[in-house]
């Protein structure tokens, strides 16, 4: 049964939105009710440490080029993408696309074509896995930002 859901779904489902928008707790009520199903997935958050798939979670990232961040970023996705089609599970993911290393290269001042060589670089690796994206629009980052500030969650 696995093999076959598998075969049919998205290998990988990449859940996206701004900080508070919800994608942890999304990704976790996900993979717990695939689980439940008898899907072999593996839920991947922010906080999973080593991280599998964002290269700089534990590297001073701001200290490299944006070239070397990118081709290692890149070479990371590569490397997960390949391991995700050889196994069975499913990968539901926390913020990877858009976060994690594509804002750190937003944040290192990388250039437009860079940037577009990266996205295209993540995009080719993770096609075959048939990827799902859920994106958590807000209509109201502000308030959203200013509630996080206000719990707690957001530091500085």
């Amino acid at each position: 049964m696995t093999r076959l859901i598998c075969n049919i779904w998205s290998r990988i489902v990449i859940v996206e939105g701004i900080m508070g928008s919800g994608k942890s707790t999304t990704v976790l009520r996900i993979a717990d009710r695939l689980k439940t199903s008898g899907v072999s997935v593996l839920g991947i958050t922010e906080g999973i440490s080593p991280h599998p798939i964002r290269f700089d979670w534990d590297l001073p990232w701001a200290d490299m080029p944006a070239t070397q961040l990118a081709r290692s970023a890149a070479a990371r996705w590569c490397a997960y993408a390949n391991s995700a089609s050889m196994s069975e599970r499913i990968t539901v993911v926390d913020g990877q696309l858009f976060h994690g290393n594509l804002t750190s290269l937003f944040l290192l001042d990388a250039d437009i074509a860079l940037i577009r060589g990266y996205v295209h670089d993540v995009v080719a690796a993770i096609k075959p896995l048939r990827p799902l994206l859920i994106y958590f629009h807000q209509d109201d980052v502000t308030g959203l930002l200013e509630r996080l500030l206000l719990s707690g969650a957001m530091h500085g």
